[in-house]
């Protein structure tokens, strides 16, 4: 909000969705994408919508912002614990305890002393370990090739 009078964007919903986009694909960098028939990498995808708006003529500086905020974000929140040890900016403990009925252990998350930001810790909330997915059905008979003799 402190930027939409400096640059004179009235409306900065789509900078939102820019930096959330950026965050995901800094932590799916590896995921495959089609976007319009090219197959991209996650990492890639927020630069190839950068490129997409500037060739379709658009003004990429909502675009840029979002790009900007959602790599501050991704810095404070998972470079400096990481690399520095502290945590710049922590979740709001309303929310935590708000959230903490959805996990499905039911407890409150809780991150051990050594652990890193976005390092996964310990099975998702305890309890018991999920039972194997069920095996495919087995249909009976020999089956048809279609197209063959």
């Amino acid at each position: 909000l402190c930027l939409a009078w400096p640059v004179g964007f009235p409306m900065l919903g789509p900078s939102l969705v820019f930096a959330i986009l950026y965050y995901w694909s800094r932590r799916e960098p590896y995921a495959m994408l089609n976007f319009f028939s090219f197959t991209i990498k996650g990492y890639q995808f927020p630069f190839a919508l950068c490129f997409f708006q500037l060739l379709m003529g658009g003004n990429i500086w909502m675009d840029l912002l979002g790009l900007v905020s959602g790599h501050l974000y991704y810095f404070l929140k998972e470079v400096v614990p990481a690399e520095y040890g502290r945590e710049l900016i922590h979740t709001p403990h309303f929310l935590v305890v708000l959230m903490s009925k959805y996990q499905s252990g039911g407890a409150a998350p809780s991150r051990p002393a050594g652990a890193a930001g976005g390092a996964p810790v310990g099975g998702g909330g305890g309890g018991a370990p999920r039972p194997p997915p069920p095996q495919p059905p087995r249909w009976g008979g020999q089956g048809h090739r279609l197209g063959g003799n």
